[in-house]
């Protein structure tokens, strides 16, 4: 089952942006549809060794994928999103709240704004 996802960012009360997620069932999907890792993760240490050191909001890593000839970059952060979605939707067991927030105090509170 192939499903669809669409994020929109929105402002919750409060003041904080949140993640909506959209989940659509679209049904089988082909193997060229699929992107897999194609190289290490990515990072530009120049820029957090020459700006005082490293930010992981601004200096995270990034994982090089290719979908058929299309190679692109996924950011560790949307690796993290994905990864709250698929706790919330009830696909894995619960990370607990104390991981989160480590993960939230160094990639931003946005990640913990996931809705499903």
């Amino acid at each position: 089952m192939e499903m669809k996802f669409e994020t929109n960012k929105k402002k919750q009360e409060g003041g904080n942006a949140g993640i909506d997620v959209h989940v659509t069932n679209l049904g089988k999907y082909n193997e060229g549809d699929v992107a897999f890792l194609a190289g290490a993760a990515i990072q530009d240490d120049e820029t957090f060794k020459s700006e005082g050191g490293f930010i992981p909001e601004r200096d995270q890593y990034y994982f090089k994928m290719q979908q058929g000839g299309n190679v692109f970059l996924v950011g560790f952060k949307d690796l993290l999103i994905c990864l709250r979605l698929l706790e919330k939707m009830g696909e894995l067991p619960e990370i607990g709240d104390k991981w989160w927030l480590q993960m939230a105090t160094l990639y931003g509170n946005d990640i913990l704004m996931v809705e499903f």
